[in-house]
């Protein structure tokens, strides 16, 4: 099947695409550039145009074909307006994640320390407000329990003992079922 690789330029700034049929996309580019808050369509609306041209033909089978020889043309050109990839190989998902994790670290330690405080405020006042009723719960979840493998669990725990290997083990070994 023959797709289409193409260009929008929006006065000295672009955009790349891609496509299977050019006169359709053209269209929903010029339906999506009345409303839409991307990049590209607020450019269009700013400029009152733009210019639509095929960069080259790709000869593929399918549409994630397609969207790699996109991805290979955005990396190779730097487009302007293109707001998101067109692609993403698993090396890249992997790297992206990575990167990720490492920026945002202390942003989310911050955010587990504040939510962590805001637990703890919220437990001392059901403390405070009800002291029967929270030492009830708190002797409700030392309740334990003796499983028929012979482990010694909290009540509360009994859904993870089950999944627990030594527990599958003891039943698949026993026959029981």
């Amino acid at each position: 099947m023959l797709g289409f690789i193409y260009i929008i330029w929006v006065g000295l700034e672009f955009y790349i695409g891609s496509t299977w049929d050019m006169d359709d996309r053209e269209r929903k580019h010029k339906y999506n550039s009345k409303t839409s808050k991307l990049k590209l369509y607020k450019a269009i609306r700013e400029n009152n145009k733009f210019v639509m041209e095929v960069h080259h033909e790709f000869i593929c089978e399918t549409d994630t074909e397609l969207r790699q020889e996109e991805q290979r043309t955005m990396d190779l050109l730097n487009p302007t307006l293109n707001t998101y990839r067109a692609f993403n190989s698993e090396e890249y998902n992997v790297e992206y994640k990575a990167e990720y994790y490492e920026i945002n670290k202390v942003e989310r330690a911050d955010k587990y320390q504040l939510n962590k405080v805001e637990i703890n405020k919220k437990a001392k006042q059901k403390r405070i407000d009800d002291p029967e009723k929270y030492k009830e719960q708190l002797e409700k979840r030392k309740e334990k329990m003796t499983c028929m493998c012979g482990r010694i669990f909290r009540k509360e725990c009994k859904s993870c003992h089950e999944q627990s290997q030594f527990h599958k083990n003891f039943v698949s070994i026993n026959n029981i079922t």
